[in-house]
């Protein structure tokens, strides 16, 4: 769970990410990678989040309105295991781990 203010809030689970614009009162699902399992996500600001599912990268830039696929993991490249956890500094810049010590670097 994440906050980028008092009101406005995201939350993932294994299966969708929500969000809520009035402090956790109420949530709405904006995304479900299906089939992916989300293994975790970034909020960078109220409006620009990246979520890592087992196989692929999403990054939504109008608060979850829309996704787009930023990456997909190669076959043999840790795809089974797929992405276990991200972290970024910008909105440009960032790092994800996989399975079997795999580490990438995201430059956009």
């Amino acid at each position: 769970m994440q906050f980028s203010g008092d009101q406005t809030g995201w939350f993932a689970n294994t299966t969708h990410i929500c969000t809520t614009v009035n402090g956790g009162v109420s949530w709405k699902a904006v995304f479900q990678p299906y089939p992916d399992m989300i293994s975790d996500f970034q909020l960078l600001s109220g409006q620009t989040a990246y979520l890592a599912s087992t196989g692929r990268l999403f990054k939504t830039m109008d608060g979850g309105a829309s996704w787009q696929r930023e990456y997909t993991l190669p076959s043999g490249l840790g795809s089974q295991g797929g992405f276990m956890a991200i972290y970024f500094l910008d909105d440009h810049h960032g790092w994800a781990t996989g399975a079997n010590g795999v580490v990438l670097r995201y430059r956009h």
